[in-house]
C-alpha cells in the first residue's frame, strides 16, 4: 500500500511541474487525451467521468469524484508514423516549363516520438469550505456537493517535416527540392467548475473555462529544374504565421439514474473571443522562364474559435463494472478562424519594384460533426480493473475547406479513428492507471507544389499512425501528506546519534 502512495505521490509531483505551464485540434476536436480513465474507455465521460476530463465533458460527474482528490493524466509519450505518397507533387505539374516530371519517389514518410502535455484537477467536497455556515455545510454534504479547479491541455497539434530532401536526375534533367514544414497548435484551459446531486437521481454541474490558443507554422523550400527543353527554373518559397488568441466558455451537464442506467447530457458554449493578436509573412522568389521575387509583411488580431458542443451518454453500471456509449455533436462554425491584418507586399518583376500597402481579412469555417465513442471498466477484482474502448474522431474541415491563405491554419482534413485499452491498480491511497490508445488518421494535408509557378499550397493524400502511452490516477491530499511524512521519517537524521 505504501508503494503505491509514493507512486501516486511521485507522479503528481511531476505532472504539478508541467501541467500548469503548458490544447483539440482545430479541424478533429479529440486529437488528445485531457483524462487518464476517461482515453482508456474510448473518450467516453459523459455518463461515468471521474477524472481531471469530468470538468470538460460533464461537470456534473464531478459528484462522482472523491473529495479531497488530486487527479492527474500524464500522457508520457507518443509514437507516430506519417506518410504522404505524392508530396513533392501535391498537384498538377506545368509540364510546358518543368518537363515530363516523373512522380516515382515523391512520398514522404516521417516517424515522431515526443512527449505530450497533460491536466490535473483538485477537487473538494464544498461542505468542507469554511465560508458556509454550519446548516448550509450540512445540506451542501449530503448533496455530495463538489468545488474542483483544473488546469489542462485541451487540444494540441503537432506536425514536422523537416529538412526533408527530393531528387531525381537522367538524360540531362535533373529536378532537386529541399522542404521544412512545422506547424504547432495549442490550447490551454484553466477554470472552476461546481457539481452537486439534487436528490439521488439527478446531478448537476457547470464548469468556466479561460483559455489561450497558440498557434505557428512554418513552410521554407527551394527546387530547382533543369534538363533539354525547358528553361532551368528556380524557385524558393517561404511562409510564416503565428497567432495567440485568448477567450472564455461555460459548460452545463447533468446525469440521470435509473435503477442500474445513468443519462447523461452536456451543453458547451461556444467560445466568447476577448483579444488576441497575430502576424504573417510570406515570400517567393522565381529565376527561369520568368524572374520575379515577392514579399509580404502583416500583423494585426487574430481569433481562434472553439465550437458549441451537445453530448449525450447512456452507460449501465454494477459490482461487474460500467459500460458507456457516448454521441458527441459539434456544431458548425462561419469562423473557426479569422485574422484582420494590415502590412506591406513588395514585388519586384525584372527591374520593377512595387512598394503597397494591404489589408487582409483572412477566415475560415468548419463544418458540424458527429463523434460517437463506446468504452468501459471491467472489475478483475477489488484492486483491479481492465479497461476499454473505441470511438472517432472526424475532421470537421469541409471538403475544399483547407486553408489557402496566409495564415495557413486549416491545413489538415482527414478523419481518426482510435482504440485504448489498460489496465488500473486501486487502494485507499489513490489509484493507477496506465495504459495506451492507438489511432489511425487517413485524408488530405496542404503541401507545396514547387511544380507551378509561384510555388502554391495544395491538398495531398496523408495518413497517419499513432500511439499514446497514458499514466494517470488520483490521490488524496490526506495519503500525499502521509506520504511525505513518511519520506521524511526516513531521511530523518538517526535522533539517537
Amino acid at each position: 500500500m505504501r508503494l503505491r502512495q509514493y507512486l501516486v505521490v511521485v507522479a503528481s509531483l511531476v505532472v504539478s511541474a508541467f501541467g500548469a505551464t503548458e490544447a483539440r485540434a482545430q479541424g478533429n476536436y479529440r486529437t488528445i487525451p485531457i483524462g487518464g480513465r476517461t482515453t482508456l474507455v474510448g473518450g467516453t465521460g459523459v455518463v461515468y467521468g471521474s477524472d481531471g476530463a469530468a470538468a470538460f465533458l460533464n461537470p456534473a460527474t464531478v459528484v462522482r469524484v472523491d473529495p479531497g482528490r488530486l487527479t492527474f493524466a500524464v500522457n508520457f509519450y507518443s509514437i507516430g508514423y506519417s506518410h504522404a505518397p505524392r508530396w513533392y507533387e501535391p498537384g498538377e505539374v506545368d509540364r510546358a516549363r518543368f518537363g515530363d516530371i516523373s512522380s516515382a519517389g515523391a512520398s514522404v514518410s516521417n516517424v515522431s516520438f515526443e512527449a505530450l502535455p497533460s491536466t490535473l484537477c483538485l477537487f473538494l467536497r464544498t461542505g468542507d469550505i469554511g465560508i458556509f455556515t454550519r446548516q448550509a455545510e450540512a445540506e451542501l454534504r449530503a448533496r455530495g456537493a463538489r468545488i474542483g479547479v483544473c488546469f489542462g491541455t485541451t487540444q494540441s497539434r503537432e506536425f514536422a517535416y523537416s529538412a526533408e530532401n527530393f531528387s531525381r536526375s537522367g538524360a540531362g534533367f535533373a529536378t532537386r527540392q529541399g522542404q521544412t514544414l512545422t506547424e504547432a497548435y495549442r490550447r490551454f484551459s484553466v477554470g472552476p467548475t461546481y457539481a452537486m446531486n439534487v436528490d439521488d437521481h439527478l446531478s448537476i454541474g457547470a464548469s468556466l473555462h479561460a483559455s489561450i490558443a497558440s498557434y505557428r507554422s512554418l513552410v521554407a523550400a527551394t527546387s530547382t529544374t533543369y534538363g533539354p527543353g525547358p528553361s532551368p527554373i528556380s524557385t524558393s518559397f517561404y511562409a510564416a504565421s503565428r497567432g495567440v488568441s485568448f477567450q472564455g466558455t461555460a459548460t452545463i451537464g447533468a446525469t440521470y439514474r435509473v435503477g442500474g442506467q445513468t443519462l447523461g447530457l452536456a451543453l458547451e458554449s461556444p467560445s466568447l473571443h476577448f483579444f488576441g493578436s497575430g502576424g504573417a509573412n510570406r515570400a517567393t522568389h522565381t529565376e527561369g522562364p520568368v524572374d520575379a521575387s515577392s514579399m509580404l509583411i502583416a500583423d494585426g488580431s487574430f481569433q481562434s474559435a472553439s465550437p458549441g458542443r451537445i453530448s449525450m451518454g447512456t452507460g449501465i453500471e454494477d459490482t461487474w463494472g460500467s459500460a458507456e456509449l457516448d454521441v458527441s455533436v459539434s456544431l458548425p462554425m462561419q469562423r473557426a478562424y479569422r485574422a484582420d491584418l494590415e502590412g506591406t507586399l513588395v514585388t519586384v518583376d525584372q527591374s520593377r519594384v512595387t512598394d503597397q500597402p494591404v489589408t487582409l481579412a483572412l477566415s475560415g469555417r468548419t463544418k458540424g460533426v458527429v463523434n460517437v465513442s463506446a468504452g468501459g471498466q471491467l472489475w478483475v477484482n477489488s484492486r483491479v480493473s481492465v479497461l476499454g474502448g473505441i470511438g472517432t474522431d472526424i475532421s470537421a474541415v469541409p471538403k475544399g475547406g483547407l486553408s489557402r491563405d496566409q495564415m495557413n491554419y486549416l491545413t489538415v482534413l482527414a478523419d481518426r479513428y482510435y482504440a485504448s485499452f489498460g489496465v488500473g491498480s486501486h487502494g485507499t491511497g489513490g489509484d493507477l492507471l496506465v495504459g495506451a490508445e492507438l489511432s489511425y488518421m487517413g485524408g488530405q494535408r496542404l503541401a507545396l507544389n514547387n511544380y507551378v509557378l509561384p510555388p502554391t499550397m495544395t491538398p495531398t493524400g496523408y495518413g497517419a499512425f499513432s500511439a499514446v502511452f497514458v499514466v494517470s490516477g488520483s490521490t488524496s491530499l490526506t495519503a500525499i501528506k502521509r506520504a511525505v511524512k513518511d519520506v521524511q521519517q526516513v531521511f530523518a537524521p538517526d535522533k539517537g546519534k
